[in-house]
């Protein structure tokens, strides 16, 4: 596993949201798989295809609805770079 911090957000590109992996059902951005930060390095090792978990803040997950999640959210990713496509 390799950790870093960067402005570089990860494209997303292909990893459809599931819930049997603790993916937010519905997911709040568009079809990617948004989950609370506590389960994404778990959900990604065991789906197929993610090599890479982006967390955007630190702060919990308060959408426009007015929902929360009491933690950060992070989404997984099929690509370790933005330009790996």
């Amino acid at each position: 596993v390799r950790i870093r911090s960067g402005p570089d957000s990860i494209g997303w590109a292909g990893l459809p949201s599931d819930p049997r992996y603790g993916c937010l059902d519905p997911p709040p951005f568009g079809k990617q798989c948004t989950l609370p930060r506590a389960l994404a390095l778990a959900a990604c090792l065991s789906m197929p295809r993610c090599v890479a978990v982006v967390c955007p803040s630190q702060e919990p997950y308060r959408p426009g609805g007015g929902g929360k999640v009491p933690e950060p959210i992070c989404q997984l990713r099929s690509h370790g770079d933005a330009d790996e496509r």
